[in-house]
């Protein structure tokens, strides 16, 4: 089965998406024509959003994480004056690095952010 019909026709059904950059890039990529492939190395994390956004039903937002650069969340707006609104929302730590020690496995944070 062609896995890029089954994306195209799950989409505009989807509430809430929630990727991270490098999972954004390559989902646009693939929906993306042949010829538009090649520049997808070049593609950003914004423009990322702002595409998936488009695919998603009226109301539909992606959430992209990005390490340590604030999170973009792109919401389909359906509106031909602002199809698509976008909003960064920067990592919080609410204890300073010095006092929680040093990092050791980041293994499951882009879960437990997505989990709440």
């Amino acid at each position: 089965p062609d896995i890029r019909k089954r994306i195209i026709t799950l989409l505009p059904r989807t509430d809430l998406l929630f990727s991270n950059e490098s999972e954004a890039t390559t989902l646009v990529s693939c929906l993306r024509k042949e010829k538009e492939r090649a520049n997808a190395s070049k593609i950003s994390a914004r423009e990322a959003a702002e595409e998936i956004a488009l695919l998603l039903k009226p109301g539909g937002t992606v959430a992209i994480t990005r390490g340590r650069e604030p999170t973009l969340i792109a919401t389909n707006n359906y509106t031909p004056k602002s199809p698509v609104i976008i909003t960064e929302h920067p990592v919080v730590n609410s204890e300073p690095v010095s006092k929680m020690g040093p990092v050791v496995d980041t293994n499951g944070t882009g879960d437990a952010f997505v989990g709440g």
